[in-house]
Formats: structure tokens, C-alpha cells, sequence
């Protein structure tokens, strides 16, 4: 796929929370962060939450030692953490 660590840890996040989003986790459904008339910055603390919950995954299975990244990584990383968030409120908004 040619992508670097970070591009891949935050493919699989947004294609895992977008399936949850899609009323496969029924944690997500009756959300209030997510209702019609929500916030952004409570629909954004949730997609943080959901985001840290996912990568807890990752860092717990070992699959990530996210101890081992650069400084450039730790860079790459965080932006692509906040627009992996972006990208995942569009997402339901779109709904």
C-alpha cells in the first residue's frame, strides 16, 4: 500500500471507527456526542475518545510499539491523529 507507519495506524482507525459508526457497535447508536443537534466540541471529545480507545488496541496487542517512533513520526503522528478526527466528523455528518 506504500504507506508510512503513522498513514497506516490511522487507515485502520478511520476504517474501524467508521464501521462502528455505521450501527455495527451499538455503544455508538445512542450517543448523545453524536446526535443531530450535538456540539462540535462534545462530538469532537468523542472522536478523540473513540480514536485513544482504538489505538489502546493497537499499543496493548503489541502491534504498535509507538515507543520506537521518530520525532518525525511523533510529528506525522499527531497530525494525523487531529485530522483523522476531521475526517471522521465530516463522516457523520454526512450521516
Amino acid at each position: 500500500m506504500n504507506l508510512s507507519n503513522v498513514d497506516a495506524i490511522f487507515k485502520l482507525i478511520y476504517t474501524l471507527a467508521t464501521r462502528q459508526f455505521q450501527g455495527r457497535d451499538p455503544r455508538v447508536q445512542d450517543n448523545p456526542d453524536l446526535a443531530a443537534d450535538a456540539d462540535d466540541a462534545g462530538r469532537h471529545r468523542f472522536l478523540e475518545g473513540r480514536i485513544l480507545g482504538l489505538l489502546n488496541l493497537l499499543r496493548d496487542s503489541q502491534a504498535v510499539d509507538f515507543s520506537a517512533f521518530t520525532a518525525r513520526e511523533n510529528e506525522q503522528f499527531k497530525d494525523a491523529f487531529t485530522k483523522t478526527v476531521q475526517r471522521l466528523d465530516r463522516f457523520l455528518k454526512r450521516g
